[in-house]
């Protein structure tokens, strides 16, 4: 769940750098868009974080988008796309690894 997530993801950053965090957005009893309110505004708003979502609503791309997420799939998860867009977040973090925001639009048209 999404405060489990929390919990963890501050835990992880003590040890070593969160580069991408990858997101389901049914999570009970937090879900991932609540989970990327709680971000913003802490240390952590600037990893990218990549959403997975069964929901085909362009709601969710909205909301996602408004929420500061980098990217979203679409379940089932095609193994290739995903790593793909993955390899490009990383790619646009090591270019501007202080950046609060993504430089670029994000992935969620092409992922989707």
């Amino acid at each position: 769940d999404g405060e489990h997530a929390l919990v963890e993801l501050e835990r992880q950053t003590q040890i070593q750098p969160v580069d991408l965090i990858l997101l389901d957005l049914q999570m009970e009893p937090m879900g991932g868009l609540n989970f990327m309110e709680r971000l913003q505004g802490t240390p952590f708003a600037a990893i990218p974080v990549v959403l997975i979502t069964a929901d085909p609503s362009t709601d969710i791309l909205l909301r996602a988008t408004k929420q500061g997420c980098a990217g979203v799939m679409k379940k089932p998860i095609d193994r290739d796309r995903l790593m793909s867009m993955i390899a490009r977040q990383l790619d646009r973090n090591q270019l501007d690894p202080n950046q609060t925001a993504p430089a670029t639009p994000p992935d969620m048209l092409t992922a989707y």
